[in-house]
């Protein structure tokens, strides 16, 4: 190679002082820096076009060193627990400099020689050509200066994103990944020892602190032990400040046995429990805040004047231990606590400097409010600390507006303000950006409060020193050494013993320390047996400590004696775990762990002391994931504030739920819970939403589905724990609307929400709704992507050696999306093919079979090439599998659905039996990437994408005779599985096993509706749609469950078959299905009342009369009441009373009352309204009494009781006594609410708040008649699910409530508002079933007709004297 030139060699870098092993990444930060240095001189020199943008680059890069603590050296010790960033930052700056060292040598030599080695070609591009002139070859190196600097521009940028991370690094403890629950208990009995009065939750986050510290420093000792300076050259300095852990505790322990308290010692304080005060600071007292509490002062550790001696604790007060060295200018060491390299001088000059290190490396502040978001952080310097409990919780934060100078305490009040007063803050951008400018702290100054830690009232300045103490104290605990002299040293506590006249009142000769720190430890722990308890120590009974007199004379264990062992066995156990330990031998690790259950032991599984994070419908991560990092960057910014939703948008292939899965363990540390939704269905997104309370473990799996979402919903409006929901695929926001706490912003979660539609939002945008949407991969991340996907797991900075990175960016510039360069990858790799045999054919394939071929709205031209040549290469059995999940739920197909004992001869190549046949299809599919599998609990689950399912089935559209086939294979495989239901009643047993399989009946209904109808529908399918129709209703998913039986009743109108016992099924669950939805399906529930009463008239008429049995009567019987009910629902009583007279005389004449007072009881309520319609109300009282009297004799039905009750008042309404009714609904309202209990809200409890105010407005009470209505709309907003009651009845409450405002002459803008929201569903709403001749002053009577007849329809006085 060419000499350089001397002015080059000035630039070479000069060697350290410091050792590059201790700071690595400071180290390669200076490497970089003086090569970036050389660089942009000889690109100056040399390149002036680009001096610009390297010099840019360079002056980023020197931002990015000193912001991140690489320039001043502090960024390795910042990061050293977070090893994954470390290693990232690293590797990212030995890449750097690996550019920009080819990068000067290049440039550097083009300027000063005509010939190129081929083997400095630069790594992008130069391949080896021979010699050159010196005008080809500097012209060679000129065309390459370009994708050398954009090459380093895009590691700075990666430098730059990696900012927020290393400012505020999120420690992973690494070395407590074997953790269990019970880990930290020696830990957590210790806190409680010195912090008697701390609460529970406190103790818990103290004790896991002080194991995650220990296992720390025993890690970074074991790291020391080979090669560490101060292990070799300052051994002797080491071993004199070496000391065993809790040395001091086992001191006091020894002394504690002394008799140093008077046996008219005061007695111990008693536990308390402190109240923490939540006043705050404004920001004009914030400067004197600042001065008190953050002033700068020397660190004294120990020295507080309330200090934890003054705890029930007595221990003595703990010391930094001495550095290892003298402090001797111009030295360096190793620090035995963060082993990072310190320069007497420079980063240490005096003890104090020392002491101030040791804390840091330590980190002993922690958060000390049991509500705080960051529980588990900890703090190495004092201020931040006590700066977060202050901004977090001492300080009260309000909202000012400038405008009005008004305060708010919440930001929601705020909002509304804005909103209500301020025009010209439009859009939900706007007001957020207003609400974070004019956040302040209140001006209340901060008073005198209780240390957390001890019953102590200290005022803002001493309480920070206070409490600080308390914590460096636990913290010293776990440090290996003291100030002792050498002459107390000595390398194994177990070694250690006292003078025999060190205690005079009990004897402790020969009694080593670490015998008398197992008493201390075992009696804090209290697992002193029986037997071995003594006299409490004069003075000390009642202490908190509760130490007692013991022995450690081995020789009174009897042999045989079982608990004595136990507790031997458990006291050496828990001082070996606490100590942090192991057995060198597994077997005596076994040996040394009681048998808990012996001791009667209970342990609680706690999230916070081992940071484990609760999920649901687990998706695993994928290591391979590539870019989207500005879109996870501004996913984390959105949603690391509590309350906050985002959506996910992009179109079909763009990543998204890989997005949104990479999310969630990117971080994951924000968040103590993540619940995943698979929303892609209404049936779907209810199961697995549903899993939230059985995860939590809030009700066991199998109970009502209503019953655990709203126990879900519950949890997540009331949890303090931080949690992220996220649902998946959404494609309308009604079908998660439900699922939603209503209060969320008021909440401790986030809602992630991945779509495909552009603008998914609700009906009212709120302001906490953001959104984000995902593009085209960059060339880059494409070319990543692909070569990963060829080679998993290699590295992002070998990425541009790989042969083929060339050919990777062409394909990659001709498919920028996940899906398709997934399934590139797939092919390739599957088939043994090279990137350029691909792409040869990729353009064979473009050219000769695309352009034949219609391109719709939901797949490219890229994905139809990619999935041709794929497809075409696919083996036979592969392939008609892949067909036939084509016609299945893409997310959840399971393995025992496809492969079992079929019996279909069509089916033998998925028999069980065929092992080797299903294990090669399996494998063709998934290693082009064609299916994936994955591990949902123990099962394995098999999905595709919907793209791909719907390329299928175009292509199966193009031959009906196997698109007819397959669909069959499909149909059986589903039919095999699905349990058939029973119309009588629900079986949760079969739900179990059903959820799993419904959504591939409903995928198969909406292939058969939308696509290609088959040309000969059978009845086995209308079966399957009736089956799935039948439990959706039973379950109450009311619209998916009429679409199936919609969808089973057009394939028996395409048979023309008769099949009277299928069409009823079909007909009695869609006519209580469309019940459900009101006014609008009146006359379709009346027909199908109409056709089922025809076809049991039919069926019986058809029977011999010796055949005829009474049961048949009886079914007639209850068809035709059933009838008579949908013409009441059109007030046609008429014709409904003698239906219902006839019935009931039917009754009478088979059997008694009390046979079936059930049956009576409803034949009486029926009659009791006929009567009321004809005014009759006498009469009418008296059957609906009856009804009650006969109602009440069923047990176990208390809301049917309160039902006819509630009718009862109704009639009693209608005949003008208005007190008699109002105490009745008063009275039915008080029983509905207790027998629904804590407070929740259903359809029945609404209804009688809104009859309870209608009775009062009927009387003039306009107070008590809003108090009602407004409460009755309060409530149902209260509720996240908005279905559970109809909006006729919401917009009867409303005009209701507009009419009371008016004639208490209240807010007339108000009434106004609810007249017209209420108007606009009553025009709506009333042409289904009109009701005309109304006057203007009985508005309110349109309202009521709204109403179905048994369900708050007679609350009011207008309407009966129009329709009777």
């Amino acid at each position: 190679m060419t000499e350089l030139n001397p002015v080059y060699r000035t630039l070479r870098r000069k060697k350290r002082d410091y050792l590059p092993q201790t700071a690595p990444i400071a180290a390669k930060f200076e490497d970089c820096r003086q090569c970036f240095e050389r660089f942009c001189i000889v690109v100056r020199s040399n390149q002036p076009s680009h001096s610009t943008l390297v010099e840019d680059s360079y002056g980023k890069f020197l931002e990015w060193g000193n912001d991140s603590g690489a320039l001043p050296r502090t960024i390795d010790h910042t990061l050293r627990k977070t090893s994954d960033l470390s290693k990232m930052t690293l590797e990212l700056l030995v890449t750097l400099y690996s550019i920009l060292s080819k990068g000067v040598d290049k440039v550097q030599v083009a300027s000063t020689s005509s010939i190129e080695s081929p083997d400095e070609a630069l790594s992008d591009g130069l391949r080896p050509g021979g010699v050159k002139s010196s005008h080809e070859g500097k012209a060679a190196v000129t065309s390459k200066v370009p994708h050398l600097v954009e090459h380093i521009e895009g590691i700075v940028a990666c430098l730059m994103k990696l900012m927020p991370n290393l400012c505020d690094s999120f420690p992973v403890d690494t070395y407590s990944l074997d953790s269990t629950v019970n880990d930290a208990d020696p830990d957590i009995s210790l806190a409680a020892a010195l912090f008697p009065t701390a609460t529970q939750t406190l103790l818990i986050r103290l004790g896991w602190a002080h194991r995650r510290r220990r296992k720390y420093l025993k890690s970074l000792h074991e790291k020391g032990k080979p090669g560490m300076p101060f292990g070799e050259a300052k051994t002797q300095n080491l071993r004199r400040a070496k000391k065993s852990p809790l040395r001091d505790i086992a001191i006091d322990a020894f002394n504690f046995q002394k008799p140093g308290l008077e046996a008219d010692s005061p007695p111990p304080r008693p536990r308390l429990h402190p109240s923490t005060s939540w006043v705050s600071v404004s920001d004009a007292a914030a400067l004197s805040i600042d001065d008190d509490v953050f002033s700068k002062v020397a660190l004294t550790v120990g020295g507080s004047a309330t200090s934890v001696a003054e705890t029930n604790a007595l221990v003595k007060q703990l010391t930094v231990p001495k550095p290892p060295i003298p402090l001797a200018p111009g030295q360096t060491f190793l620090c035995p606590y963060c082993y990072h390299e310190l320069d007497i001088g420079l980063n240490i000059i005096t003890n104090n400097d020392w002491e101030v290190h040791v804390i840091r490396d330590l980190e002993p502040y922690i958060c000390t409010f049991d509500d705080c978001l960051r529980a588990e952080k900890t703090f190495g310097v004092r201020d931040e600390w006590f700066r977060h409990e202050l901004e977090s919780h001492r300080i009260m934060r309000v909202w000012v507006c400038q405008s009005c100078a008004k305060e708010f305490a919440t930001a929601e009040a705020f909002e509304t303000h804005l909103k209500t007063y301020h025009d010209n803050v439009s859009g939900p951008s706007q007001l957020a950006m207003m609400v974070s400018l004019c956040m302040k702290h209140s001006a209340i100054r901060l008073k005198e409060e209780l240390c957390p830690l001890c019953p102590m009232k200290l005022n803002t300045k001493d309480l920070k020193d206070h409490i600080a103490n308390h914590l460096e104290q636990l913290a010293l605990m776990s440090v290996n050494g003291d100030d002792t002299t050498e002459e107390d040293d000595s390398d194994g506590i177990a070694s250690q013993r006292f003078d025999d006249n060190a205690s005079e009142g009990r004897a402790s000769e020969g009694r080593t320390k670490l015998e008398i720190l197992n008493d201390f430890v075992e009696e804090q722990l209290r697992l002193v047996p029986p037997d071995k308890q003594g006299p409490p120590d004069s003075g000390l009974a009642g202490s908190n400590l509760d130490f007692v007199g013991d022995s450690d004379d081995e020789s009174d264990v009897k042999e045989g004696d079982q608990a004595s062992s136990v507790w031997n066995a458990t006291r050496d156990w828990r001082i070996a775990h606490y100590l942090g330990d192991k057995a060198e031998n597994p077997d005596d690790q076994d040996r040394a762990k009681p048998d808990l259950r012996i001791l009667g032991h209970h342990t609680t599984a706690s999230s916070k002391g081992s940071n484990f994070i609760l999920r649901t419908l687990t998706h695993p991560r994928d290591e391979d994931f590539v870019g989207r990092d500005g879109n996870l960057a501004t996913l984390y910014k959105i949603l690391s504030i509590p309350g906050r939703m985002c959506t996910l948008s992009g179109t079909a292939g763009m990543g998204k739920t890989s997005t949104a899965i990479e999310y969630t363990y990117r971080y994951e540390q924000a968040y103590s819970y993540v619940f995943w939704t698979q929303a892609e269905t209404r049936v779907g997104c209810a199961d697995t939403f549903s899993l939230i309370a059985v995860a939590l473990g809030l009700a066991p799996d199998g109970e009502d589905q209503k019953q655990l979402i709203e126990q879900s919903r519950d949890f997540l409006e009331t949890t303090r724990n931080r949690w992220l929901l996220v649902f998946d695929n959404v494609h309308d926001w009604r079908d998660i609307e439900e699922y939603i706490p209503v209060n969320l912003a008021k909440s401790q979660g986030s809602v992630l929400v991945t779509t495909r539609v552009a603008n998914l939002e609700p009906k009212t945008v709120p302001s906490n709704l953001f959104s984000v949407i995902l593009k085209e991969m960059s060339i880059e991340e494409s070319r990543s992507l692909l070569i990963r996907g060829l080679q998993p797991g290699l590295k992002h900075e070998k990425i541009r050696f790989h042969p083929e990175y060339r050919v990777a960016g062409e394909i990659a510039s001709l498919a920028r999306m996940p899906l398709a360069l997934c399934h590139i990858a797939g092919c390739v790799k599957a088939s043994s093919w090279t990137l350029a045999e691909f792409l040869e054919l990729w353009n064979e394939w473009r050219k000769n079979s695309l352009s034949s071929r219609p391109i719709d709205a939901s797949s490219n031209a890229t994905l139809e090439t990619i999935w041709s040549i794929g497809l075409s290469d696919l083996g036979t059995d592969a392939l008609k599998l892949l067909k036939i999940m084509a016609f299945m739920d893409s997310d959840n197909i399971q393995r025992e659905l496809l492969m079992n004992d079929h019996t279909e001869p069509g089916l033998s190549f998925l028999h069980s039996s065929q092992i080797v046949r299903c294990r090669k299809m399996v494998k063709d599919l998934t290693s082009r990437r064609l299916a994936t599998l994955k591990i949902q609990g123990n099962r394995e689950v098999f999905s595709v994408h919907r793209l791909l399912q719907h390329r299928l089935l175009q292509d199966l559209d193009e031959n009906p005779q196997e698109r007819k086939d397959i669909f069959k294979l499909a149909f059986e495989l589903i039919r095999a599985r699905l349990p058939r239901p029973s119309m009588e009643a629900s079986d949760s047993l079969k739900w179990n096993v059903f959820k799993e399989y419904l959504p591939h009946v409903l995928t198969m209904q909406r292939i058969y509706e939308s696509g290609v109808p088959l040309s000969t529908p059978f009845l086995k399918l209308a079966e399957l749609f009736r089956d799935g129709g039948v439990h959706l209703w039973q379950r109450g998913m009311m619209y998916d469950g009429l679409r199936l039986l919609n969808s089973a009743e057009t394939v028996l109108d395409l048979l023309e078959c008769d099949e009277e016992q299928l069409r009823i099924d079909i007909h009695v669950a869609s006519a209580l299905v469309i019940q459900y939805f009101g006014i609008s399906h009146r006359a379709e529930s009346k027909d199908r009342f109409w056709k089922i009463l025809q076809i049991r008239k039919k069926v019986v008429t058809a029977l011999s009369p010796g055949s005829l049995t009474k049961n048949d009567e009886m079914i007639v019987c209850n068809a035709m009441a059933d009838y008579g009910n949908a013409l009441l629902q059109f007030n046609n009583y008429q014709e409904a009373e003698p239906i219902y007279q006839e019935c009931h005389a039917k009754y009478h004449q088979s059997s008694t009352e009390n046979d079936h007072h059930f049956e009576c009881a409803k034949f009486n309520h029926h009659e009791a309204y006929c009567l009321m319609y004809r005014k009759d109300f006498e009469d009418a009282i008296k059957h609906s009494q009856k009804a009650v009297e006969l109602v009440s004799r069923q047990t176990g039905q208390p809301q049917l009781t309160l039902r006819y009750k509630f009718d009862l008042a109704c009639i009693i309404l209608q005949s003008g006594d208005i007190e008699k009714s109002l105490e009745m609904q008063e009275h039915v309202l008080k029983a509905r609410l207790r027998l629904q209990g804590n407070g929740k809200t259903n359809y029945f409890t609404l209804q009688s708040y809104y009859a309870v105010g209608a009775a009062y407005a009927h009387l003039g009470r306009w107070d008590q008649a809003e108090f009602y209505m407004r409460t009755a709309l309060t409530k149902f907003q209260e509720r996240a699910d908005k279905s559970f009651w109809p909006e006729a009845a919401v917009a009867r409450t409303e005009f209701h409530l507009a009419q009371i405002l008016r004639q208490s002459s209240r807010d007339s803008t108000e009434a106004e508002a609810l007249t017209t929201q209420a108007r606009s569903v009553l025009a709506r709403l009333l042409p289904f079933d009109p009701l005309n001749a109304i006057p203007d002053e009985d508005e309110i009577a349109l309202f009521d007709h709204l109403q179905p007849v048994f369900g708050g329809r007679f609350v009011g006085l207008s309407l009966l004297k129009y329709i009777s």
